[in-house]
Parts: structure tokens; sequence; C-alpha cells
């Protein structure tokens, strides 16, 4: 038992695959190694597609630098966030590339310290998630929402969250092998900056930008558009204005590539990143024109 509880204060013991080990033989632990790595590149691929998305929402809507909304435009490619994709792989290269140069441990470090800060950040966005919904509904808004959708779920989760927060924060030292309590500041303080970061942003653009700032969150000015799915009930993204009643447009998401290209039998419109493919027999007399 003794043993045992040395090895689960050293990060480098390899637990549980040794306890696996001891009671089942190597097979299991094999197994069980394969499922970790796998489901570590699931893990991977999954933040990078969120990352390059959230990348893609923010400069369509003016918050990040334009060029960073540009998405594929033909082949398996189209519609994917080109920019938001390599603007993720550069930084977690340079990331890469930081580490080896200070020749850090790559397990104390990359998986340890950035999956806890991942983990606690993810937390928080949770947690202020569940605090905007309340406030949202607080305010008068939404539709016809139960009770449960406008507060009961909004107040667990910001009690849950915050509890959950509280916990890892009080086990630091166990989830970063840190008994000192300066380095177990980092990790709370760099999710400290980033969102007064993001408040004094906010704040900047809402002062210097205030059209945009209003349309934060509307997905305007270029919604996205889903290919072969009808605009006339949710709003014409040809004319701009819902809903619509003159053509029976179909919207694709494209790159900057296409803009006014003919496609197929139809025409190509440019609204924002977003381009609508309105087949020239579907459009009414008096429709917009190419």
């Amino acid at each position: 038992m003794g043993g045992l509880s040395e090895e689960v204060n050293d990060p480098a013991s390899g637990l549980p695959f040794v306890v696996l080990d001891r009671a089942y033989g190597s097979g299991l632990s094999l197994l069980a190694t394969m499922l970790l790595v796998t489901s570590m590149l699931t893990s991977m691929l999954a933040f990078h597609g969120t990352v390059a998305r959230y990348v893609y929402g923010m400069a369509r809507e003016k918050v990040l630098p334009g060029w960073l909304d540009l998405v594929g435009g033909t082949g398996a490619r189209a519609g994917a966030p080109i920019a938001g994709s390599l603007t993720q792989s550069a930084v977690a290269l340079i990331v890469l590339a930081v580490v080896a140069a200070v020749h850090a441990d790559p397990v104390t470090f990359l998986f340890t310290w950035l999956s806890a800060g991942a983990a606690l950040g993810v937390l928080v966005l949770l947690v202020l998630a569940s605090v905007a919904a309340v406030v949202f509904f607080r305010a008068g808004r939404g539709g016809h929402e139960s009770v449960w959708v406008r507060t009961v779920a909004p107040v667990l989760g910001v009690l849950a969250g915050g509890a959950v927060i509280v916990v890892m924060l009080a086990n630091q030292s166990l989830l970063l092998h840190e008994t000192k309590v300066g380095p177990q500041l980092v990790l709370p303080g760099l999710i400290v900056v980033a969102v007064v970061a993001g408040l004094v942003w906010a704040a900047q653009m809402r002062r210097s930008r205030p059209r945009v700032y209003a349309e934060i969150g509307h997905g305007r000015p270029d919604p996205i558009a889903q290919p072969g799915g009808p605009v006339g009930g949710a709003g014409c993204l040809a004319l701009g204005t819902p809903p619509c009643t003159r053509c029976s447009a179909w919207p694709r998401p494209v790159s900057r590539g296409t803009r006014g290209r003919p496609a197929g039998s139809g025409i190509v419109r440019r609204t924002g990143s977003v381009a609508v493919l309105a087949g020239r027999q579907r459009l009414r007399a008096g429709g917009p024109g190419g």
C-alpha cells in the first residue's frame, strides 16, 4: 500500500497502467494505452475544429481581423474555416517550439499543465454562459421558454460549475504536482487576464464601433448558411430583408474567390462571407438582379 501511495505522487510512475499490469497482465494496459492515445487524438481534433469555428465566427462579426473569416470554396474544403484552422495550427506550433527550446518536460508541461488549464478555462466559460442565460431571460428576452429553461437550469449550471471550479482550485497541488502557492496561481491568473482583456476589448468596441458591437452574436452581416436549406422562411440573404417572398434562393458558404462567379445553372450572389446560389428558374419576375 505504501508503494502505491508513492507511485500516486510520482507523475512518471505510469498510473493507472501499472495497476492494470499487476491485476490483469500487460494486455489490458496495452489496450488502455491505445484507447488513451486515440481519445487524445479525437479530443485534439474536436478542440481544433471548435477554435477554428470560433475564430471564423468572431472574424465574420468583425471582432477579429476580417481576413480570418476565409473559408474553403470547392471540394471537401467547401465552407471549412481555413484561416481559423491555420491560426490554431500556428499557435500550437509556437507552443511546441517554445517547449522544445526551453527543454521542458512534455508530460509535465504540455499534458499536465495545459490539460488542467484547458479544463479550468472551459468550466469558466460554461459558468459564464449560464450567467449570461440568467441575465438574458431576466431582461425579458426570449420566447415562451419554461421556468426550467429560463431560471432553474441556468442557476443550477452556475452553482454546479462554480462548485467544480472551487474544488479544482482547492486541489491544484494534486492536479499540477506542485506544492508551492505561486505556481498554483498561474492558471487562474491567466484566465483572469483573459477575461479582463476581453472586457476591455468589448468596452473599446462599444465606444469606437457601436454598430459592430450591437451585431455581435446575431450572425450578421454574414450569417452561416447551410447548403441545401431554403431561405424564404428565415430571411432572404439575396435581398437582406426577412422574410424573403421574392425568390427561392438556396445559400451555401464559399470562399472569397467565388464572388460573382457562375455556378452551374445558377448565379452566385455575395453577401459578406456567404454566397447565395439562386437558380435562374427559381427567380420570380421582379426578383433581385445578379
